[in-house]
């Protein structure tokens, strides 16, 4: 499919460049962008999409039984600035999100992060180390323990590849060691 679109009041080609905080002023169209052009106070975009609307940034709740997005989940202030590639629910109505991303929102949050049932995101950091250095592909909780599996190489300080195991309650990293290959 192609598509094309109009932006009106573009104050040329001096766009500031987007920050995890600007996101949300973003829009982003569901293919490529191949043309571009700016004339007067309008830039005109054309490609490969068929539909353009607000950056969600790789992550959004959504009503089961509708599919319609939950006003809750604060896309605005939480956006996440790379893939999700995995997520559970806490048990607390909150979930837990994991993939190829730095920040949520504002907030350093290096492939790991907690969403609470408000859709803010939650305090709980990772006291025994973020998984460094790749991606988290596979969550599980057992409701004490955060299991986080994926492509990264270690985790500082604890020194755990492909698969580890936080304590919710405090964000320490289990002395569990599987060591997978």
């Amino acid at each position: 499919m192609t598509g094309s679109v109009e932006f009106d009041e573009c104050t040329g080609p001096d766009f500031p460049e987007p920050t995890p905080k600007t996101l949300g002023v973003m829009w982003n169209p569901n293919g490529n962008v191949q043309y571009s052009a700016v004339y007067g106070n309008k830039l005109y975009i054309a490609g490969l999409f068929s539909y353009i609307g607000p950056n969600n940034g790789f992550a959004a709740a959504v009503n089961p039984l509708t599919g319609k997005p939950i006003a809750a989940f604060d896309t605005t202030n939480n956006l996440v600035d790379g893939e999700v590639y995995g997520t559970i629910p806490d048990g607390s109505g909150g979930w837990w999100i994991g993939g190829n991303f730095n920040y949520v929102g504002s907030a350093s949050r290096a492939h790991l992060a907690r969403i609470n049932a408000d859709g803010s995101l939650n305090s709980w950091e990772p006291t025994g180390g973020y998984p460094d250095d790749g991606i988290v592909y596979a969550l599980a909780t057992d409701g004490t323990y955060l299991y986080v599996g994926g492509d990264f190489t270690a985790t500082s300080p604890a020194g755990r590849d492909k698969l580890l195991a936080y304590d919710i309650s405090d964000g320490s990293v289990l002395a569990w060691d599987p060591a997978p290959n």
